[in-house]
């Protein structure tokens, strides 16, 4: 009778020394993957898995950049609409007919107007400079400690700028705390969304719609949230436009110290939610002076497998 070798099945199949050392090391070499809970994928929206910590940091963001968007347009249409002071209008949100401006300016040899589009340029700059200087480390989908002490900062510039206002004194500085205003909630919009939500100037964000818009029209769904997003940005741009219209006729030169308050509500929320989120104290929240080291775990971020982004 012809005999066959014995098969050893997989299972039954016995580990050397050698082996079972190779797969310790494996295992100890492997990270423990968190459980998903309610704080790390399940409750987020699928798009913003891999980038927004919890949900409640998602909404809390998309909503804060909705109100921004507003308050941008509001800031932009009463200094449009002459009544900050009587007779002058100036854009103070979108700066690309401000370098226009002033290019026209300098040709025509009005230095006085030359000089006044580029001081505009230079406030928005400013106030973009001042979210970096206070912001240097800003993690992209991560509120920053200096987030909500960033906002106050704004909401003094527009006290100042309704003061100055109401005071009938030099034109050109309302325009230009206006500017500095609107130069820094953009700076921190966009370092947090990474040029996402940019809650200022449109131009690119209408270029953005009309992208999303015509790839959607061809079956393409892929950036269909990003649309969603863009057209919330812009309808409260355009909305807080309209509302300025009746303030700035109501309160006239005072109009800007609503901006004023709203940009210091919005810094509050941001400290309140830093409190809530990551335990720290009032003072803690407001200063950014905290072991970020250790607080930061708590808002790590996470793959849609549930691994530790790197």
């Amino acid at each position: 009778t012809r005999s066959f070798p014995e098969v050893t099945k997989p299972n039954d199949r016995s580990v050397t020394s050698s082996e079972t050392t190779e797969i310790n090391r494996d295992e100890a070499a492997e990270p423990t993957k968190p459980k998903e809970n309610s704080t790390t994928t399940n409750n987020k929206p699928k798009q913003f898995r891999d980038q927004y910590s919890t949900s409640h940091e998602f909404v809390f963001a998309l909503c804060a950049g909705l109100a921004l968007a507003f308050n941008s347009g509001f800031i932009n249409g009463s200094c449009l609409s002459g009544l900050l002071d009587i007779g002058h209008t100036q854009s103070v949100a979108g700066f690309t007919g401000a370098y226009t401006k002033a290019g026209l300016s300098l040709a025509d040899g009005d230095v006085l107007d030359f000089g006044f589009q580029l001081n505009m340029i230079l406030s928005f700059m400013g106030g973009s400079c001042l979210s970096g200087l206070l912001n240097p480390n800003a993690i992209p989908y991560q509120i920053g400690p200096n987030f909500g002490p960033t906002f106050v900062l704004g909401s003094f510039l527009l006290a100042v700028d309704s003061i100055f206002s109401a005071m009938h004194g030099n034109e050109k500085l309302i325009f230009y705390f206006a500017a500095a205003a609107n130069g820094l909630q953009n700076g921190i919009s966009s370092m947090y969304s990474a040029n996402l939500m940019r809650t200022c100037h449109f131009t690119g964000t209408s270029t953005d719609i009309g992208l999303f818009v015509g790839q959607w029209l061809r079956g393409n769904t892929k950036n269909l949230w990003k649309l969603q997003i863009l057209v919330g940005l812009a309808f409260s741009f355009w909305f807080g436009a309209f509302t300025s219209y009746f303030a700035t006729r109501k309160f006239q030169a005072w109009t800007l110290l609503f901006s004023a308050g709203f940009f210091f509500v919005i810094g509050l929320s941001l400290i309140f939610f830093l409190m809530k989120e990551l335990g720290v104290s009032f003072w803690e929240a407001t200063s950014g002076q905290w072991n970020w080291t250790e607080t930061l775990r708590q808002f790590q971020l996470y793959n849609e497998d549930g691994s530790p982004v790197s």
